[in-house]
């Protein structure tokens, strides 16, 4: 006799997605889309895959599909307010969220913070406050948070740990460094 098929598809642990993944993945869930895109695009020099989402409905659904490593939330994202969002995504997992607090909005830390927020940081988004929170949630990813370093002509990037000169030579060693000279 055959078997049916389940309907139900295999869903991968939060460990096999983690292994796949090199680089931190922050969903951000801000009303400004300007706000959002200025601070995605500050995040990328750093390594970071960011999925913006324009309000806290979208986010709730990009957090449960994608399983980013944090979740950062303005405290009033629109639909739901930052504390509600925290409430629900630390009933239903165990993503880290983050909420931006603007002036005025002193009141709504106390109750993201109360309902299980990991942290709140000040609105506008200063990466001095963020890359230390995102550090402390994904510590096996510390170095995918650093900045491209460079000496003389070689530089390394650390998310794909790629080496590139410009010295010249086309196989990425650095004849100026003892460690690469042939």
């Amino acid at each position: 006799m055959l078997e049916m098929p389940s309907s139900r598809a295999a869903v991968p642990s939060q460990a096999a997605r983690d292994r796949w993944r090199s680089r931190f993945l922050l969903v951000i869930a801000d009303p400004d889309p300007d706000v959002a895109a200025e601070l995605a695009s500050e995040l990328a020099r750093h390594h970071v895959d960011v999925e913006v989402c324009i309000g806290a409905a979208d986010a709730l659904v990009a957090a449960g599909t994608m399983r980013p490593d944090a979740v950062l939330v303005a405290a009033a994202p629109g639909d739901l307010t930052g504390a509600e969002v925290v409430q629900v995504l630390a009933k239903r997992t165990t993503i880290p969220v983050v909420v931006g607090i603007g002036d005025g909005q002193g009141e709504q830390a106390g109750a993201a913070l109360s309902f299980g927020a990991t942290a709140c940081i000040a609105r506008p988004y200063r990466l001095n406050e963020l890359i230390p929170i995102m550090k402390s949630i994904r510590p096996d990813h510390i170095g995918m948070l650093e900045r491209r370093s460079s000496v003389g002509g070689c530089a390394w990037t650390p998310p794909r740990l790629r080496f590139t000169c410009t010295a010249g030579r086309s196989d990425s060693r650095c004849a100026s460094m003892s460690c690469c000279a042939s």
